[in-house]
């Protein structure tokens, strides 16, 4: 039925012009952002690599980006570059414990990397080996030299100088991080036989032992030079870059140590009067 208030509402020409040429200069906008050059991702920065490549992180991430989302935008612009996909992509490839990634307008990719270790240098104290995190022998990499026995000749070889009280044995912990890479550098004095695949340490040893190694790295200025294990019950005894050492438990209350260590650490502002530090005692920690 005709309505005979309702009145036509007439738009005007030049608004209909208006809103056409609006569509299209957005549309001009959004083709120049998805297509054009200067808005692909350009400048990229790889943070907190430290064992792995910069470069290799770098390929990879414009591996995953140079190509055709739905098979029409370029996945290397800026608007198209999705970080939840390159997050997935690097931390499937990668050992690593966490990854974050941060776009700038118009061309930049921030990539920070934290990673996770999954090889530990193991010293029986005739040769260095990796190990796997679950303390499986990986790898035998080099012998230990007789110099690194504090007491020998230069003539005596390894074998005869395992077991021999009369010296001590101290890895050579810049060589071997400079060969072999900056993990951690377990000593074993009890002078296990090393095996291709054999178990050597505990996985709760190694899994201690890395927590401790992530905590002098992230939270504390104190070089990590290496830890000394006798037995499996969750004693170790960290010898610092600084000369002093930790004595720790792997596998015990590691937050409440960390803690006391820090608070220590915050609180002694002469650490070369340090001797030891020693926080195997729940709640208490004692030092000289």
């Amino acid at each position: 039925m005709h309505n005979p208030y309702a009145r036509a509402v007439r738009v005007p020409r030049r608004l209909k012009i208006d809103l056409g040429l609006l569509v299209m200069a957005l549309l001009a906008m959004l083709g120049l952002l998805l297509f054009h050059p200067f808005f692909s991702i350009q400048e990229l920065t790889i943070i907190g690599t430290k064992r792995l490549s910069s470069a290799e992180i770098s390929s990879a991430v414009m591996s995953t980006l140079n190509y055709r989302r739905w098979f029409i935008f370029p996945g290397a612009s800026y608007i198209m570059a999705d970080v939840d996909e390159l997050h997935d992509v690097l931390m499937k490839k990668y050992s690593l414990s966490s990854v974050r990634i941060v776009k700038s307008f118009p061309h930049e990719l921030a990539v920070d990397v934290q990673e996770k270790i999954s090889t530990v240098i193991y010293d029986n104290g005739s040769t260095y080996s990796f190990i796997d995190p679950k303390g499986n022998v990986v790898e035998v990499r080099q012998q230990v030299t007789p110099i690194e026995w504090k007491g020998a000749t230069v003539a005596s070889s390894t074998v005869d100088l395992l077991g021999n009280g009369a010296v001590t044995h101290t890895p050579a912990v810049r060589r071997i991080k400079e060969e072999l890479g900056d993990y951690p550098i377990i000593y074993d004095t009890r002078h296990k036989k090393v095996d291709a695949d054999s178990q050597v340490v505990e996985e709760k040893t190694v899994s201690g032992i890395i927590e401790w190694f992530e905590f002098f790295y992230k939270q504390t200025n104190v070089p990590f030079g290496y830890i000394e294990i006798s037995d499996e019950r969750g004693e170790g005894v960290i010898k610092t870059g600084d000369g002093w050492e930790a004595r720790v438990n792997l596998i015990e209350n590691l937050d409440g140590q960390t803690e006391l260590l820090s608070h220590l650490l915050n609180e002694q502002t002469n650490r070369s009067q340090l001797s030891y530090v020693d926080l195997r005692y729940a709640g208490k920690v004692y030092w000289k």
